[in-house]
């Protein structure tokens, strides 16, 4: 009998914004991750692809308000150790794509052009082969599904699902 291959586990990247809720003691965004691992059948990797991971050394160090920089902090110390997040690195050529990613998708009016790093983070987490970008930002949670998987698909990259914690809780929560 041939070995039984363990299927891939599903991947989501995260968003700035969800690892500074889950910093928080109790938010939509915990229901989300807790549903997301239970629920998904092969298992869920969640995955901090590069420019979130900017965002929060950012916010850290150069936050407007004290707590949003407690916050980033207290997401950037425990994302890997007690989320079990994996912090994604793309060689120079990845931040590359990445970029040309993110203009093509300003380009084609899916984000405006003050949104750039939201349309970083989409592409790499397209680049990452994400099937999930999970994110409360609604610049992200409006953009069109079908021209986006479009632009993705011609420059050869995965096409992340955009979707926020709450709606992860509202549709997936059991039923009572």
């Amino acid at each position: 009998m041939p070995p039984q291959v363990q299927p891939k586990p599903f991947r989501a990247a995260v968003d700035t914004n969800v690892l500074m809720d889950l910093a928080l003691p109790r938010e939509t965004a915990h229901d989300a991750v807790e549903l997301m691992r239970t629920r998904i059948a092969q298992g869920c990797e969640f995955v901090v692809t590069p420019r979130v991971f900017e965002e929060l050394d950012f916010i850290a160090e150069h936050g407007d308000e004290i707590r949003e920089r407690e916050l980033a902090g207290a997401a950037l110390d425990r994302m890997v150790a007690d989320w079990g997040f994996m912090p994604l690195d793309f060689s120079g050529a990845g931040h590359d794509i990445a970029e040309i990613a993110a203009e093509h998708i300003i380009g084609a009016g899916l984000l405006p052009a003050r949104e750039y790093n939201d349309a970083v983070i989409v592409a790499e987490a397209a680049q990452a082969n994400s099937g999930l970008l999970l994110t409360s930002d609604n610049h992200m949670l409006v953009i069109a599904a079908p021209r986006l998987h479009l632009i993705l698909d011609s420059l050869g990259l995965g096409r992340p699902l955009i979707v926020s914690p709450a709606r992860i809780v509202r549709d997936f929560s059991p039923r009572q």
